[in-house]
């Protein structure tokens, strides 16, 4: 009829605290109980018969028996958690059995019967709603054997339809928590989906910014950047710092060891800057074996500093794919000033790397639009 499955309790973990709902249906039962209890007292006072014959007969005995189930069902609550739920659904059948025991003959009191199949559905569990549909079937029949010889007894036809309307009770129950369970899962896959895209975006979003073979910055991104600290720069003066380096004679190393141990030269110099910055610098592939670093919240000589400390290690570093020879870098530096503009700023960085290039290699020199000063 329904194709439903167990749905396992850890599906539902993030979405719902089994101890908060069990709360919640034990404070339903006693609002049950008291929804009752104030019943009875009001059918006392407007009835006729005597108050306290009534009080005797049909109040003290549920304003004993009821409350006690439920303090018994506290009890289950705090030192069987693993078994509340079904504790919860016997406690809700037996006040149904004490309102039938209480007012035998009163055919509305039946419905009352819905209450523990009612419960049991919002635990979204199979094996919980036919436990609460065969435990009132059950009490039925109990009932009808019960009451068989009793001045107001069980009807058999009351007895059929009643089973047939638990059943019909128990199956729209199952169908209704069937709707819910593929609405559920629908939901997580949606989620899933989003979050699957999400990460992917993610990835695709940093794949687009980083260069592949030393996971640095590539050309693109550091524009990005550059245009961004500038305009920073341009309205609250920050320091900011450009730096263009190139390793020098590259082409020679390809062309003697091949294009393989250039990758893992110019890999290794990447490391090496890395090691050297700030978290607030920003450091880039700015192509081939050219690099740019962004310094920020330093002055000219602290820049200086790590520039020099990035070319004083690359060049007593031995590598391996060059038959253990180091390698040495050039570098030019010049200071971005508001209002120059990101494009001077850079071509002063250029020139300085150009001047370090002719006038020996394997130093830096820094460019400003005043002067150049060569150091290494």
């Amino acid at each position: 009829m329904f194709q439903l499955k167990e749905v396992k309790e850890e599906e539902f973990s993030h979405a719902v605290n089994l101890a908060s709902w069990n709360r919640n249906m034990l404070n339903a039962h006693w609002a049950i109980v008291a929804v009752v209890m104030t019943g009875e007292f009001i059918y006392m006072a407007t009835g006729d018969q005597p108050p306290l014959a009534y009080i005797f007969d049909k109040v003290l005995p549920s304003a004993i028996v009821m409350p006690g189930i439920l303090a018994a069902v506290e009890l289950a609550n705090h030192f069987f958690r693993r078994y509340c739920e079904y504790f919860i659904i016997l406690g809700g059948a037996l006040l149904v059995l004490t309102l039938l025991v209480n007012h035998p003959g009163v055919p509305v009191m039946y419905n009352a019967c819905f209450i523990p199949i009612l419960t049991s559905v919002f635990y979204f569990q199979i094996r919980k709603v036919l436990f609460s549909g065969a435990l009132m079937s059950l009490i039925s029949i109990a009932l009808f054997v019960a009451t068989r010889n009793s001045p107001y007894p069980f009807a058999l036809t009351d007895f059929i339809t009643t089973l047939a309307i638990l059943a019909c009770g128990t199956i729209i129950s199952l169908g209704i928590m069937h709707r819910g369970i593929v609405l559920i899962r629908q939901l997580k896959m949606t989620l899933e989906s989003r979050q699957r895209l999400l990460i992917q975006n993610i990835i695709m979003d940093r794949l687009s910014k980083i260069d592949p073979l030393t996971g640095l910055y590539n050309h693109m991104t550091f524009h990005e950047y550059f245009d961004r600290l500038a305009e920073q720069s341009d309205k609250f003066g920050f320091p900011l710092q450009l730096a263009v380096l190139d390793i020098d004679n590259f082409k020679a190393i390809n062309d003697t060891y091949g294009h393989r141990a250039g990758d893992a030269v110019i890999k290794r110099v990447s490391e090496v800057m890395q090691r050297h910055v700030h978290p607030n610098d920003f450091v880039a592939r700015y192509g081939g074996e050219e690099f740019a670093i962004l310094f920020t919240e330093k002055n000219m000589n602290e820049a200086l500093e790590i520039l020099e400390a990035i070319r004083v290690e690359i060049a007593a570093t031995a590598h391996e794919e060059l038959s253990g020879q180091p390698v040495t870098i050039s570098g030019g530096i010049s200071e971005y000033r508001p209002g120059i503009g990101k494009e001077i700023s850079f071509g002063l960085a250029d020139n300085a790397l150009y001047i370090a290039k002719k006038s020996g290699k394997n130093r830096i020199v820094i460019k400003t639009q005043e002067q150049e000063h060569i150091s290494g």
